[in-house]
């Protein structure tokens, strides 16, 4: 009985004193803490698969994201069928879209932000000028027997007619009464139009179509580049506009609340006329535009800092297990536990603040509650005010550090990078005339 009191007092002794042992401990207990960090993740997720939601709620209020597809003038086509047996032939229509020579587009888009609870959504306003010029000398497509031009019709793409609040369209100088819909879902579901006012015209003269429109819509708006030459400039005053799609814009652009694009024909996939769908899915995937986004919003930035679980972990049992070497002290796994869930509440104190307050006011109050409580903690346990501060100084320098990297959208890596090097420099400098070897006979022995 007395033996194996004796082999179970080594054992504890052992785990107690071995310094490796202590180590290969303190690191398990990291790996466990990064398991409640990845749920933190996934809490992160949620809230902003939420608020995605509420942007698309609010974007059914007002409306959807817009893309403006046109001016494509759409001519009906008559063709005759082979003879049948008896000799006759069956009529049947195609339509013809025609594309303009020219395309101009200016767009000023004022940007607002909607509130619902504790989330918000971006949505716009937009003032566009547009002006288009068709050729007059359309010819005929091969087969055909005639072009219907009393039906023909000049289509515009619009994707959530319910942004349309003003509208006004002119061709040659005349005011066109418009019609809700398209005369052809060739090309897009929905829009307006109206018919093509044909009359005659010399040789090399051309019809010009000019349009007031101003457009709400959230998220983004995009744009097809209609014309043989197509020609776009957009303002807005969104702090962090991004531009996507197919087309950049052009590098001469003022700055980054002004853009311009210069698209010939010969940039896209599609030419400048054709039958019914031919080219439907290539003018549909050939849109650019902008998107309103947040430099780097509230949740993503949590997704960053998540992202750093492990050295916030790593580095303060780092500091407290060198200070329990070289001070002699000696901290239960429980208490390494206490001080790493400690760590982990302040993500959860973090998403809690940043729904309701600017993300650095909700950072620093995070930050400072636990670095205030894990400091505090670490006095109690060493007893002494100087290791204590020790504890206070690598936490606060470590939240400062995350501080700045999550903040840099484009070196965020680099900083990163560069952060993780110093630490090891560092704790290698430290930590260079221990000798291990001695520490751990002197604490077995």
């Amino acid at each position: 009985m007395k033996a194996q009191e004796e082999r179970k007092i080594s054992l504890l002794d052992l785990i107690s004193n071995s310094v490796s042992l202590k180590a290969f401990v303190i690191f398990i207990l990291s790996m466990f803490l990064l398991i409640p960090a990845a749920q933190i993740s996934s809490l992160v997720t949620e809230r902003q698969s939420i608020s995605k939601g509420v942007e698309q709620e609010i974007g059914q209020l007002i409306a959807g994201p817009q893309v403006l597809a046109g001016p494509i003038l759409s001519i009906p086509c008559e063709y005759k069928s082979a003879a049948d047996e008896n000799g006759k032939k069956a009529s049947y229509i195609k339509t013809l879209h025609v594309l303009p020579a020219r395309l101009d587009v200016a767009t000023d888009l004022e940007t607002f932000v909607k509130e619902r609870g504790i989330y918000d959504a971006k949505y716009y306003d937009g003032s566009i000028k547009m002006k288009a010029v068709f050729d007059s000398e359309i010819e005929i497509p091969s087969g055909a027997v005639r072009m219907l031009w009393e039906e023909a019709s000049i289509n515009m793409g619009v994707t959530d007619q319910r942004g349309i609040k003003e509208l006004v369209v002119k061709m040659d100088g005349e005011n066109m009464d418009i019609t809700s819909g398209l005369s052809s879902t060739d090309l897009m579901s929905s829009g307006f139009s109206f018919s093509f006012p044909k009359k005659p015209k010399k040789k090399n003269e051309s019809y010009t179509l000019e349009m007031d429109l101003r457009l709400m819509g959230t998220a983004s708006m995009q744009f097809i580049p209609a014309g043989k030459e197509s020609h776009f400039s957009m303002d807005s005053d969104w702090e962090h506009p991004s531009y996507f799609g197919n087309f950049l814009p052009d590098d001469a652009a003022d700055s980054s609340n002004h853009r311009t694009w210069s698209i010939l024909e010969l940039n896209r996939t599609f030419p400048q006329f054709w039958l019914d769908r031919e080219m439907s899915y290539y003018f549909k995937n050939s849109t650019f535009g902008i998107r309103l986004i947040d430099g780097v919003d509230h949740y993503q930035k949590v997704h960053r800092l998540v992202r750093y679980a492990i050295l916030i972990i790593g580095l303060t049992f780092l500091v407290f297990f060198i200070v329990e070497i070289l001070k002699g002290y000696k901290v239960h796994p429980f208490q390494y536990i206490l001080v790493g869930v400690a760590l982990i509440i302040f993500f959860t104190l973090l998403i809690g603040l940043v729904e309701h307050i600017s993300f650095n006011l909700a950072y620093g109050l995070s930050a400072l509650a636990v670095t205030l409580l894990v400091s505090l903690y670490s006095w109690n346990l060493f007893g002494k005010l100087r290791d204590a501060l020790i504890i206070l100084a690598l936490l606060s320098s470590t939240y400062l550090f995350m501080f700045v990297t999550v903040q840099m959208e484009d070196y965020a890596l680099l900083m990163g990078a560069i952060g993780l090097f110093v630490i090891i420099a560092i704790t290698m400098y430290a930590t260079r005339k221990i000798d291990w070897y001695a520490i751990r006979l002197k604490q077995e022995g």
